[in-house]
Formats: C-alpha cells, structure tokens, sequence
C-alpha cells in the first residue's frame, strides 16, 4: 500500500494532528486526519477533497512540515510510464496540505529546472528542493521558496555545489 504518516501541528486550534495519506484496497486516494486530545481521538476523513492520484506517487520519503502546511514531493512520472504516466499524472510535483484548513494545493517546482529529479526539504524557514545535474553538468543546486499562499512567490537559487570541485576520496 502507498501511505504516508505524518504529525504536524495545528496553530489555529492548538492542537497536533496526525495525517494518514495512502491508497486503499480499493484504489481510492483517502486521507485521514486524527486529532490528539487529552481525552482521547478518533481518525476522520481530511477536509479537503483528496486530488486524484495523489498516494501513486508516494515514495517512501516523509514529507516536509513547515509553516502550517506538509509538502510531499510526488513522484509520478517516474513511477508510471506509457499510459499510465498519462492516467496518473499530477498538475505539479509537489503535493501540499495545510494542517489547519485540511485543503490540498500543487507546489510548482523552479521553472528552470522543472524536469530534473530533486528533493524536497526544509532550510531556514523555507522550503527547499535539491535539484541533481549530475547527468548535465556534475552539480547539485539548492533552490528556496519562501512559504505563503501566494500564488506570486518565486523560488531563487541559493547555490551550486559542483562535484567536479570537491576532492576524491582516498581509497584505503
């Protein structure tokens, strides 16, 4: 089964949440929220309508939290192929969900390096995705994005890191 389980905390009610994100037997993308109170809790389905095809791209990884919100990064495109890839395709790579409005969004990666694999992380408040050149140029880059729902935030690129640079390793 594809699944994610994360905790975030919610501001809004002061409470933390747990998030349960997955594909069921039956195929169906669900999203559970359970909220942790003193007395107790129960798992309920999120707020938010759960977008089509959103666990197919689950990978293993655990999402990033910050500022209200968890961002998965969606891997889709490299999990299906042909037809598939079609059927299963996500408008962005990188999932979100505010933890206190329950509502879903699509992430769009940096323009310039939106077809290259990347990671998602989380650096000084921002999120962050690690783009791999290695196949082009031999480099990683680091590019943040500040939160906010503005649909205006861009992302800027924080550095390069150039393997070619960097000193062997020593065979021992």
């Amino acid at each position: 089964m594809l699944s994610s389980t994360v905790i975030g905390f919610d501001a809004a009610a002061s409470k933390h949440k747990v998030v349960r994100l997955y594909e069921g037997w039956d195929r169906e993308q669900h999203c559970e929220v359970y909220g942790l109170r003193s007395d107790g809790g129960w798992w309920r389905s999120c707020a938010g309508q759960v977008p089509p095809h959103a666990a197919k791209g689950l990978d293993g990884r655990p999402p990033v939290f910050l500022d209200g919100c968890f961002y998965w990064h969606v891997n889709t495109w490299r999990n299906f192929h042909g037809t598939e890839a079609a059927r299963f395709s996500t408008p962005e790579p990188i999932l979100s969900l505010s933890v206190d409005t329950e509502q879903f969004g699509w992430v769009p990666p940096p323009e310039e390096r939106a077809h290259y694999s990347f990671h998602i992380a989380e650096i000084d408040g921002s999120l962050c995705v690690a783009v791999d050149l290695r196949l082009t140029v031999e480099e990683y880059e680091l590019w943040t994005r500040p939160t906010g729902s503005s649909s205006q935030v861009s992302w800027s690129l924080r550095c390069r890191l150039s393997l070619v640079s960097l000193p062997r390793a020593h065979d021992r």
